[in-house]
């Protein structure tokens, strides 16, 4: 069900806002937590979960579980385009609940968060969701005593490690492509702005996708981001934030698994790669 504005606030007020992981896991996980303050007062509006290194390795050996022999990236393109959409229309029903989340959050006006960024997000995941079924390889030109195939495929276990500014949309622009072309991926948003994140995956299972294709790990940035950027065991990490948080992403690939980066930071030297595969 969703909440309305009001009831957003209300919760806010009372201090009941919350933002866990969503780790596809029987292990226990991490029970520590972080206030989460509104920096339109400063005022506790709720709690999140405070990850640790062991969070995320339960959620990246799920994750890598899933892409090796899990349901999401054998599912036909037609299919996770259909729940691509499920998930896109629950967005425009719970679109009120969401704006406040991000309104209180990260300390925008509601206006904006109903008008600039929600519609936005969802025209993102709306727009990748089409693409499922509509972008493939091609056979390259070649003699007649060979055949060269362009073969697309995804690029297996990403981090998306989100900022605090706009927490919907950025969600939107790491989680949509990576998750649509079949890859298995771990968010983590910001400590400051959770709350989306944590409803829009909710949404996304009841939508239908399935857990271990794409987990949620809160808590700070030298804990858990830095722990997907020096795992051995993912791929990807597609990284918002800092230029000086960046070259550590880049360090974090040298001293690792040399997995590929995506950055963008303030006069940050940044590549883009095609991380849907």
């Amino acid at each position: 069900m969703s909440m309305t504005t009001a009831q957003v606030f209300e919760l806010a007020s009372n201090q009941q806002l919350w933002a866990g992981h969503l780790i596809d896991t029987t292990v226990p996980v991490s029970e520590t937590t972080l206030p989460n303050y509104s920096p339109i007062d400063n005022t506790c509006i709720g709690s999140i979960a405070n990850g640790s290194q062991q969070d995320v390795n339960t959620a990246v050996t799920a994750a890598r579980d899933a892409f090796e022999h899990g349901e999401w990236r054998r599912m036909s393109p037609a299919e996770r385009k259909a729940i691509m959409q499920r998930w896109c229309q629950l967005m425009h029903d719970h679109m009120d609940e969401l704006a406040a989340l991000d309104c209180v959050d990260a300390g925008k006006p509601i206006t904006e968060c109903l008008n600039t960024d929600l519609p936005a997000t969802i025209e993102t995941f709306e727009w990748y969701a089409e693409t499922a079924d509509k972008v493939f390889g091609k056979v390259a030109p070649t003699g007649a005593d060979a055949l060269g195939l362009v073969v697309q495929e995804p690029i297996g276990v990403v981090g998306a490690v989100l900022p605090w500014n706009f927490p919907a949309q950025m969600y939107a622009w790491k989680v949509a492509p990576a998750l649509i072309t079949g890859n298995s991926v771990i968010v983590k948003p910001a400590e400051l702005t959770s709350l989306s994140a944590y409803r829009l995956t909710q949404l996304a299972y009841e939508a239908g996708v399935p857990k271990a294709a794409l987990q949620l790990v809160c808590g700070l940035g030298e804990e858990v981001g830095a722990a997907l950027g020096q795992h051995m065991d993912v791929d990807m990490v597609s990284f918002t934030g800092s230029t000086e948080v960046g070259r550590l992403f880049l360090q974090y690939s040298a001293q690792s698994n040399l997995k590929e980066v995506v950055l963008e930071g303030r006069r940050s030297i940044s590549w883009r790669l095609p991380f849907l595969y």
